[in-house]
Formats: C-alpha cells, structure tokens, sequence
C-alpha cells in the first residue's frame, strides 16, 4: 500500500510539473519567429529563409538581440548556430550574393563568433496579416511569404505586394515624389512614391513592393473590385465596400480610415481631393 501511494504520489508531482512547464510563457524570440514562420521568397522567386520553430534555415536562434519596433513592425539581429559550420541554404543558388542567408554574417561581432559556428542576421519585418507582409535581409529588397499576394483591392492592375519593378512595366517609370518636388492633394503633400500625372495615380512603395495606393480627384482609373473612381461620393463608397458610416474626410491633422479587408484601408482627402488604399490604419 505504501509503494502504491508513493507511486500515487510520484505521478502527481511529475503531472504538476509538466503543467507548469506547458504554462511557461513564450520568450519575445519564439513569438516574433513564430510571426515570421514560413518560407519567404526573393524577387527572383528564390527561397531565401525558412524560418520553422526556433530555427532560420534549419539553424539554431542562439538570441534575439537589438529588438526595435513591436511585433506587427519592427527589427532584430538573430544570433543563430550554424550546423556543421554553415547554414542550410533553400531555394535558389545563391553564390555570392551577400543578401542570402548562406554568406549573412552583420558586423564585426559577427565575424569574432564564426570561429564559434555563429552568425548573426540582421532582419526587419511589417507583419499587419495581408498581401503587403513582407521582411527584409540585412536590409536588403523585400522577402515574401508567398510569390502571389492575396489582396482584395486593385487600381490598373496594381496590388499590395506586387513588385515595384513590375508596376513599373505596366505603368512606366512614373516620377519618384520628394520632399522637395512633392505632389499635394487637399491639404496634404505626398512626398514619397511613384507620381503618373497622366493617371492622376500615386504608387507607395516600400522595399521594392506595393504599399499604398492615392487616386487623385480627376483620375479615370478605378478601383477595380467596386467601379468606384476618385470623384464618387462617400456614401457610394460606403455602399460599394459596407462600411458602418459614411467615411469621414481626413487630413494633415487627422486621418480617418475605413477597413475594406485584412490590411486594406480607405481614406479620404479634403473636399474630394483623393482617395487612399493603404496597409496601415493611420
């Protein structure tokens, strides 16, 4: 009887143990790896990382170091142990090129640790859950989770996550806004993207992908999932995409924006003077 209870007893003690093991939160480098998990392609339809538990391309995350930023948006240097002195490489050959995660070694530090079978990769992300998600390599061009975005709204045939390089083939070269040759719509001056003047059309871009969209009043392109062009009211809007209210305007000061689906938001300029698609809220 006295085995039986210890035995009783062994069986509970290894039971609360394991709860309280399964209850121990996850550290800030397993929950921004398992935001980044998957496999993320190059613009050249190459598989670059493969980030799967706590390994980058079947390497070990030693740390997580330098984090800035949150988890929807943000940057990190990722210490990783390299299995039999170089990591896994995926995809694509990659040769020489230092944006691939065979050759990343970042910095100094970097190189004092590669006797120690470490390196350290620098990486950055925008993770808001749609077709402009992407994460980028030492600061390089973007990395994508999938070669074909699923967004919801279009303009001319330009989405989030279509590569700048092929808007360009659609579109043309457009011209590069500034701070000092800006385009200004109502009371706001847009000093970065590509401007089309003939298209009245502004493209956002950011690390050689689609981030936003400005249709400037005049324009004879449409959104192509409802019709709707820039100089439709906002009620039509409202109809078109079921929004709870008629859209307020926005401005320098304040910007009101209107969820259409993951990631996708409208805005609308003073008096009519535009209206944006764009990944973030404000």
């Amino acid at each position: 009887m006295k085995h039986f209870s210890l035995l009783i007893l062994c069986a509970l003690v290894l039971l609360a143990l394991g709860q309280s093991a399964a209850a121990e939160p996850r550290d800030e480098t397993d929950r921004v790896l398992e935001r980044m998990a998957g496999t993320w392609y190059d613009e050249a339809r190459c598989a670059v990382l493969t980030i799967e538990g706590r390994t980058i391309n079947g390497c070990e995350v030693v740390a997580m170091e330098d984090w800035v930023g949150g988890l929807a948006s943000g940057g990190a240097k990722f210490r990783i142990r390299e299995a039999g002195g170089e990591c896994m490489r995926t995809g694509c050959e990659v040769g020489t090129r230092e944006d691939r995660a065979g050759g990343l070694a970042s910095g100094a530090d970097s190189r004092t640790r590669e006797a120690y079978g470490e390196r350290t990769l620098g990486i950055g992300w925008k993770l808001f859950g749609g077709a402009g998600d992407y994460i980028t390599l030492a600061g390089g061009d973007a990395l994508q989770r999938t070669l074909t975005p699923d967004y919801f709204e279009s303009v001319g045939g330009v989405h989030f996550g279509m590569r700048t390089r092929t808007v360009q083939e659609i579109l043309g070269e457009g011209k590069e806004l500034s701070r000092e040759e800006p385009c200004h719509a109502g009371d706001m001056s847009f000093s970065q993207g590509l401007y089309y003047p003939d298209k009245r059309l502004i493209v956002f871009h950011e690390k050689g992908i689609v981030t936003g969209l400005v249709l400037l009043r005049g324009s004879k392109l449409r959104f192509e999932r409802s019709g709707l062009m820039a100089n439709d009211s906002r009620k039509a809007y409202a109809r078109a995409y079921r929004l709870p209210q008629i859209p307020e305007e926005s401005s320098r000061s304040m910007t009101a924006a209107y969820s259409i689906a993951p990631d996708e938001n409208l805005s609308f300029g003073l008096n009519g003077s535009y209206v944006m698609l764009s990944i973030y809220e404000n």
